[in-house]
């Protein structure tokens, strides 16, 4: 398994002279942030604007008022391709199908890092009338298959991946990324057609397809609402399944250490810690109690070994069992909130916004996501049959509970 996004050590005028080497540009805005991607392949930018063709601007910002982002593909010393942003930070990436995807991962979740003005809340969202149903969940757990099917049956598609809250109105906004399914997903949806899209390569080996929801759809609304419903996803209990205590978390690290991965697992409330395959990342699959606010300790203990988590996603351990049947249970504002708190993706990357705002357990931040829900019903869903669970969650809309 090759190594993934290893430091390059670069002087800053190096790191300046690269820049010149990438003269094509395109310009995003991501609700209050302003981005600029450079690259010196078309092909790449191509692939980005089909990935985010709603955030592109014609504008072009000022180098000090957005955020640029480097991918060098071709590069005459014939070093690796590289990916370099915040002025002085110079990456190795992968060469071959999965260097966009690569790129595409790190860029992203540094965005995501970077926004302000709004809770990132990893979830699928959907409009319902004149409010929001956000489907908060765990990797896994069934959000892009249920909102999709959901959409299918009339609500406004926001996005699949990210709920946008905003700290001040706290409507739910829009967040129209395109959507990367995979063939699971597509053998639960057969009358969507997701072969409009583009086959992709993912950075772990594997493919998806990525298309835009105006492809399958009617054009998404692009007005925010007030969020309504916040569903916390999980799996259906089956018989003899006692999983409901834990959740699944996924860390990429930028190098393979036993000694690292062996005392990961051996944290106050984390179960175990194994390292899995999964294409040219270093991953550590550790099973948490859910009770338990590890991120910290698990940040602590990469400091000490010099290790970096390049993501870190919340995972179920199994998809969702189609003989098992949905249950919706109601869920206190204070426990939707303290969940949601922890898996926040403006807090993913070690040096984003709210991670800093939220060290030393400031509880002004949860006190702040507290009041974006307060008029928001919370349940927790646990997802079963496809059919099942969306005749649940369209019930419970119609019904305006």
């Amino acid at each position: 398994m090759a190594s993934y996004f290893e430091p390059i050590n670069l002087t800053r005028d190096e790191i300046e002279a690269l820049h010149s080497t990438a003269p094509l540009c395109d310009a995003y805005r991501f609700l209050d942030l302003k981005v600029l991607v450079h690259s010196d392949d078309e092909r790449l930018l191509d692939i980005f604007r089909q990935m985010y063709r709603h955030f592109l601007s014609t504008q072009r910002w000022g180098w000090n008022e957005s955020h640029s982002y480097y991918i060098l593909s071709r590069r005459s010393d014939g070093g690796v391709p590289l990916l370099l942003w915040d002025a002085d930070r110079a990456y190795g990436l992968p060469r071959g199908k999965g260097l966009s995807d690569c790129a595409d991962i790190v860029i992203f979740a540094n965005i995501l890092s970077k926004i302000t003005t709004h809770f990132m809340i990893h979830g699928a969202a959907l409009a319902a009338g004149s409010g929001a149903v956000v489907l908060a969940g765990l990797s896994g757990a069934g959000k892009t298959t249920l909102a999709l099917e959901l959409a299918r049956r009339g609500l406004g598609f926001f996005s699949d991946e990210i709920a946008a809250i905003s700290r001040t109105t706290h409507d739910v906004y829009p967040f129209p990324r395109a959507i990367g399914t995979r063939e699971r997903t597509m053998e639960l949806l057969g009358t969507l057609d997701f072969r409009v899209g583009r086959l992709h390569h993912t950075a772990g080996g594997k493919e998806k397809w990525v298309v835009d929801i105006e492809d399958i759809f009617d054009a998404p609304p692009t007005t925010p609402v007030p969020g309504r419903y916040l569903l916390l996803l999980d799996t259906a209990s089956v018989e003899g399944d006692t999983d409901k205590d834990y959740h699944y978390l996924k860390l990429a690290l930028k190098r393979a250490d036993t000694d690292l991965i062996e005392k990961l697992g051996g944290i106050d409330g984390v179960a175990h810690g194994r390292p899995e395959e999964d294409g040219i990342f270093y991953t550590v699959g550790c099973r948490v109690e859910r009770s338990r606010d590890v991120q910290q300790s698990f940040l602590d203990l990469c400091r000490e070994y010099d290790e970096v988590i390049l993501y870190r996603v919340k995972a179920v351990e199994h998809p969702p069992d189609a003989r098992a049947g949905p249950e919706l249970v109601p869920v206190a504002t204070m426990d939707a909130g303290l969940e949601l708190l922890s898996n926040l993706q403006n807090m993913v990357a070690n040096d984003g916004w709210l991670m800093q705002e939220a060290s030393g357990k400031n509880p002004r931040v949860l006190f702040e996501l507290l009041d974006s829900l307060a008029g928001m019903a919370c349940y927790r869903l646990y997802v079963g049959n496809l059919t099942k669970t969306a005749d649940l969650v369209m019930d419970l809309v119609s019904a305006g509970k």
